[in-house]
């Protein structure tokens, strides 16, 4: 017996109005990266890293990373 598991609905972060950068930071952290990590990728300050991620949050109304991570087990992330 096999057993289909149903496709997650689609979460579009073009939708919810993120930047681009906004876009890159998320899809970052979703791949498991830490704010200092990200700072080093993409030539930026910690600081820069943390804000950005933090207008993401409010923008897909979650508070921190935990809540970013359930919004991912949720739904498809797609930029």
């Amino acid at each position: 017996m096999v057993y289909l598991k149903e496709p997650k609905p689609r979460l579009s972060l073009d939708d919810k109005g993120l930047s681009p950068a906004e876009k890159t930071y998320v899809l970052a952290v979703l791949a498991g990266r830490n704010h200092k990590e990200i700072a080093v990728d993409y030539e930026v300050s910690d600081s820069t890293v943390r804000n950005t991620i933090s207008r993401a949050y409010q923008k897909l109304e979650v508070s921190d990373k935990a809540g970013l991570a359930v919004l991912a087990e949720r739904f498809e992330i797609v930029a």
